[in-house]
Order: structure tokens, then sequence, then C-alpha cells
């Protein structure tokens, strides 16, 4: 057996990817002449495979439970005795075919490779047929020669698991929507497991047809359906369903918001699950960048963690709303408020307010109900998580500190006790209007300027922008310690949100590279180059579960406090000079770009 040694009960679907290079796992399969490599990205590979088969152990899933019921196959068949299901399909496994790269694993997953009843799907854990197999008494499938998009999860560690693959699913359908390609019938999709540097990681393969040349576009439903059930979420790219309750309505299946997850941002990760709800499969990388968030650097002098709300600076989402086709607005008066957010609940769209419950960042209302002969509205905060001890009802660790009477639906939504929240005649957001939507291209033009607009803009009274922004950084991570720990509350926080922006930043960045061409692509390349560079350079200098995830680990505001020693605000304060630096590099590009926009070469 070559398979890797594991702890019994431990399996390859529980296991995290590391490196964001793990894509790289056919790379000593291609040359010999059987793999033909015709894209790739960091996030992703094009490649025509050979005809193979697939053997192994079936099983049927409901897709309300997905992968936690595939979780659990994987924990039933490989239970750590000796001889199990899973032992004997290693051995029956042979050798491997030529062209999988050395690294992985025998045993992988196949999902949706044939038809059945609604609200199931077939799971199968296989081997790939090679010289030696023993086929006999297991499950075949046989794929044709042709291509196949290879999606990798990217800079994921520590998240779970179910979470990473349905990223992966998440970033193919949006690629989907703008290639040349479609999804192949039937939906299947393979989850391929490996090991590099000693770390699991998983990648997952769709089967591609080329469109048809008439129809440049996705054709529905069957593009839309290409992103799987995550933990009883419905498929991002349908809308979610509307249930009546209680003489309201609400949208099922919202996940929980949650700090500590590479969505760091409220807003964006708010309205980045509203866009999903409604059967937009876009993601947090793309909402960031669309609306210019990840280019933010923002602080309060004071140190509040509010302060890196983007509409303390300049709060750019028409520019989501122009790249999908959105009219984003609010209402002035409050019973307008309340009326269309009834109005809009019950279309199935839910919307954005800021301070719904706890402190004022954005939060998304799901749904409402009557009791008393009053409207509650209920929904998602990005406080919902935190928990100070084991919860005794969870939902991945839901808060306890929410009485029963204030928790609405099987899906334990919370009452927005803050409705219609904070300054609601301007903070309050509605999605539910349509209008035609600019290019891709265009998009970026605009998310570019906006990059430069965010360092242009003068510092408040009460906040700095760009680069004062990171003075303001710099000089407080300078302080002594008794200065440092009177004044740098929350530090953890602001660091977080500018790991988590730079890292959306070269990713919005990568995946816009096709949207332009010659010297302005390179161009392009190097910019996210650059932010690939601030990134690395604040995730060397403190861990990210040192930073925005504090705030899902404990709700007592003590531990929000200033946390670093002097050493570690040292190696912090050189990695911000450096970006600082970096950043002007940066806009100097940017602004040779859009100088140069309409050029071909």
């Amino acid at each position: 057996m070559n398979e890797p040694v594991k702890k019994p009960g431990q399996q390859p679907e529980s296991y995290q990817p590391k490196k964001p290079e793990m894509m790289r796992a056919l790379e000593e399969a291609q040359g010999q002449g059987k793999i033909n490599v015709i894209e790739e990205s960091p996030q992703y590979r094009i490649a025509e495979l050979p005809e193979f088969r697939i053997f192994g152990i079936e099983g049927v899933i409901g897709k309300k439970q997905k992968f936690r019921a595939a979780h659990e196959m994987w924990q039933h068949y490989n239970n750590g005795e000796e001889n199990s299901p899973y032992d004997t399909l290693i051995q029956d496994a042979g050798g491997k075919l030529p062209w999988l790269a050395p690294e992985l694993c025998h045993i992988h997953a196949a999902c949706d490779y044939r038809e059945m009843s609604v609200g199931t799907f077939p799971y199968m854990l296989f081997a790939f047929a090679a010289p030696g197999s023993k086929m006999d008494g297991y499950k075949t499938m046989n794929f044709p020669a042709g291509a196949w998009a290879m999606f990798s999860g990217l800079d994921m560690q520590g998240q779970n698991p179910g979470d990473v693959i349905n990223a992966q699913r998440q970033r193919f359908a949006q690629w989907l929507i703008s290639s040349e390609y479609e999804q192949a019938p039937g939906l299947v999709s393979l989850e391929i497991y490996g090991w590099k540097n000693n770390d699991m990681y998983v990648d997952v393969w769709f089967p591609l047809h080329k469109k048809a040349p008439e129809s440049y576009q996705p054709k529905k439903p069957e593009m839309m359906r290409a992103l799987e059930e995550a933990q009883g979420v419905p498929i991002p790219g349908k809308p979610y369903a509307v249930k009546t309750e209680n003489g309201g309505s609400y949208i099922d299946g919202i996940p929980l918001l949650k700090w500590g997850e590479w969505r760091d941002s409220s807003y964006c990760g708010c309205l980045t699950t509203l866009l999903n709800a409604i059967g937009i499969p876009v993601s947090y990388e793309e909402v960031m960048g669309l609306s210019g968030v990840c280019w933010q650097a923002i602080m309060a002098y004071c140190w509040d963690p509010s302060g890196q709300m983007p509409q303390n600076g300049k709060l750019c989402e028409k520019n989501v709303g122009d790249a999908l086709g959105i009219a984003v607005y609010t209402l002035k008066r409050e019973k307008a408020i309340r009326r269309h957010a009834k109005a809009s609940i019950d279309a199935g769209i839910p919307f954005l307010l800021v301070g719904g419950r706890w402190a004022p960042e954005w939060c998304l209302v799901c749904g409402y109900t009557v009791e008393d002969g009053r409207e509650k509205f209920f929904g998602r905060t990005f406080f919902d998580s935190q928990n100070d001890n084991v919860p005794e009802r969870t939902i991945e660790g839901q808060s306890t500190r929410v009485p029963e009477s204030e928790i609405y639906t099987e899906n334990l939504y919370f009452y927005t006790s803050g409705f219609p929240g904070v300054v609601p005649h301007a903070l309050t957001r509605f999605y539910d209007k349509k209008r035609k939507p600019i290019s891709r291209k265009q998009a970026l033009k605009v998310s570019l300027e906006t990059s430069l607009m965010m360092f242009e803009l003068p510092s408040k009274e009460t906040h700095a922008f760009g680069y004062d922004a990171y003075d303001v950084l710099i000089e407080g991570l300078s302080l002594n310690d008794a200065a440092y720990q009177a004044k740098c509350k929350n530090d953890c926080y602001h660091i977080g949100s500018m790991l988590d922006a730079r890292r959306a930043a070269y990713i919005y960045l990568r995946e816009s590279a096709g949207l332009l061409a010659g010297e302005n692509k390179a161009k392009l390349a190097k910019i996210a180059d650059i932010y690939k560079t601030m990134f690395d350079n604040l995730l060397a200098a403190v861990p990210y579960e040192k930073t925005s995830p504090v705030f899902d680990n404990n709700s007592d505001a003590a531990h929000w406090g200033a946390v670093w020693d002097a050493q570690r605000r040292r190696t912090l304060v050189s990695a911000l000079r450096e970006n600082k630096e970096l950043e002007r590099q940066a806009r100097v590009i940017i602004a040779d770009i859009l100088e140069h926009w309409g050029n071909k070469k």
C-alpha cells in the first residue's frame, strides 16, 4: 500500500489544502504524451485527458446534508479497522495511470455521475482503473477523452472541507459564464485528493464541452446547476426557496456569516451571500474587486474596528450593480423601508442594512414574521457565530447569547432587533431592480479607477485613507508597550481586514487577466503579483488566525484589545512600510494601464 498514513477515523475529505500551488498536482504528468494543458491560472487548469475508467464503492446521499453525509461515508468505509472496505479498495486499485501525478492518493470521490431521484445524488469513493486493478464487484464509470476543468482551492487552509470544495465549484461556475466551454451533460464532478509537502489537498475536476459557435452565453438551467449544495445550502446559480410561516415569509438556507473565513468585509460578505441567494454565482473576491473594497486602506484615528466599514470612505457599490445588472438603491422613510422590505423578501431577495443586531456592521435580512400584530424581521449578522463556550444548540458554533424567543425557522435566523438599522435612509440597501449590465472589461476599468481614487481621498477629522491610513497603523504599532496597549485596540481586526482585502485584490486581478490583451494584460499580471507580495508580507508577519478570526472565537470585547508583543509589532511595521511602497508601485502601473486602455498591443 502506497496510501499516505492516516490516523483512525481521519479521512481525505477532512484534510485541508495548504498552498496555492496545489494545482501543480499534474505537472509531472504533462509531457508524457497524454495530457495537453490548454489553459491555466493559479486557480484552475484546463487540460485534454485521455479516456479513463473509475471503479469504487457507491453511496446515495441527500442533497440537504451533502458534505456531512459525504464525510460520514468516508468515515464508515475507512473506519481504521484492518481490511476495511477502504483499505480493500486501495489494494484492488493496482497501479497508477502514467498521466496522473505520483503524489495523488489512490482513492478519490465522484459526484453526480448518474441521475437519481429528486433530492439525492450518487457519491462514489473510487480508484482510477489501471494495470493490475481488480474491479469485480465494484461500481464502474467510463469517461471519454476530452477537456476537463481542474479547479483548486486557493489559500483555503483552516476552512471546513465542504466550504473548500464548494468554493471551487463556485469559481468553476463563475469561470464558465465567460468561457468558451460548457459543462458536459450530467453535472459530474471528481474530488481528487493528493499529498504535497506533507499536506493533503483536494482539486475538483469537471468535464467540459465546447460551446456552440452561435452561443457564447451559459445555457440554463444546466450551467446554473453546476454548483452543488453545501451543507443544506441551495445551489448558487439557482434562487433560494421562499417559504411562508406565521403571516410572514423567509428565504430558506442562507448560510452563517463569519469572520475568519477570508470573508472579513461585512459589506462584501453580506452582498456575496445575497447575490448567491438570488441566483448570481459570484465569488467574494470578485465582489471585493468590482466594488473596489479590495483596494481600501482606511483607519479610524481611534482604532475603532467599525472604521474599516467602506462607507466611512467611498462606498462604490454602484460598481457591483453596474457589472451584474442590478440597480442598488435605498429608501428615505422608515414606513417605505418596512413595506419594501417585506415585498423584497416575498420575492426571494434579501436586503442589507447596518446595525441589525449588536454592533453597527452590515447584516443580511432574510425573513419576517408577525407576532401580536407586529412584523419582526430576522436574518444573519457577522456576530451570530460568536461564542464563549461550547453551545448546547449549535449551527457551526452559533451564539448561545440569543434567547429562544428571538430565533426563527429551522435555519435558526436571529431577530434583527435593530431594524431598520443605523441611519436607515442612507444605509439600507435593496437589490430587486434590474438594469442593463456593463461588460466585465468595463467593470475592471471602473475598479482600477476606484483603486486610484481610494488613495486620493482626503483625510477626515475621524478617518485616514490610503497612505495616511498606513501611517496611522505604522505609528500605532511603533509605540512603546504602554502607549500601544492604551491606544491600539482591535489591531487584530485592522490587520486582518487589510490581509483579507489584499488577498481578494490579487485573486480578482488574476482572474480578470483574460479581459485584457498585449502589454496591458502583462501589466495587470504584474499588479496582481505586487498585491500577492503585499498579502505574503502581512501573512508572514502575523498568522491569519491571529487577526479577524479572533472576532468569532470570543465575544468578550476585552479579548479584542491590543494583543501583539514588541517583536510581532516590529515585524508588522516592516511589512507595512514595504507594502506602502508597493501600493505606490502598483498605482503607477494602474495609471499607465488606464492611460493606454484602448491599446491592443
